[in-house]
């Protein structure tokens, strides 16, 4: 129960972030900061996978609604909740199979950003490549892809070293 609440109070805490101060951001004319997907991708493993398709489809909503972006976030978010238990079998599936939490002291640097760097790079590619939507964009969509990437994976990195030292 404790952790639910503490889930729901960060969620409500890093939409507030993204909404409020990175909606505004963007950085050279291609590079968008995403740091919702943090929700997902951190998503407890002893919780149900089929609940974090859903709380996706809801956060990808909430974000769609309010960029008026047609559905381009609620596909890409819901892309990488299908995908991020691939993901973490492939990396670190001792983690998967001990029920282990997602974060930087469990999986270790190499690990978190090896996972949390794929796990950004599969949302933003097919979130720009939908709004894209041509084969004659796909440099430009790799480019855009890669520097958000590398951004928000570097501002969830400092959020973990930032909760770690609080500890």
């Amino acid at each position: 129960m404790r952790t639910a609440l503490l889930y729901v109070l960060s969620l409500l805490l890093v939409m507030a972030f993204q909404l409020l101060l990175l909606e505004n951001v963007q950085l050279l004319g291609y590079l968008n900061p995403y740091y919702y997907p943090i929700l997902i991708l951190l998503w407890p493993l002893k919780w149900n996978r089929g609940l974090s398709i859903v709380v996706a489809f809801g956060l990808g909503f909430i974000m769609d609604f309010i960029e008026n972006s047609g559905g381009l976030h609620t596909s890409a978010l819901v892309l990488l909740a299908y995908v991020r238990p691939l993901l973490l079998r492939s990396l670190v599936a001792r983690a998967v199979e001990e029920g282990l939490s997602v974060d930087l002291p469990t999986l270790g640097p190499s690990k978190f950003m090896t996972f949390t760097a794929m796990g950004l790079f599969t949302f933003h590619f097919w979130l720009f490549s939908l709004e894209a939507f041509a084969w004659s964009e796909f440099f430009w969509v790799l480019i855009r892809s890669l520097a958000s990437t590398a951004v928000s994976a570097v501002m969830i990195y400092a959020t973990q070293l930032l909760m770690l030292s609080k500890e």
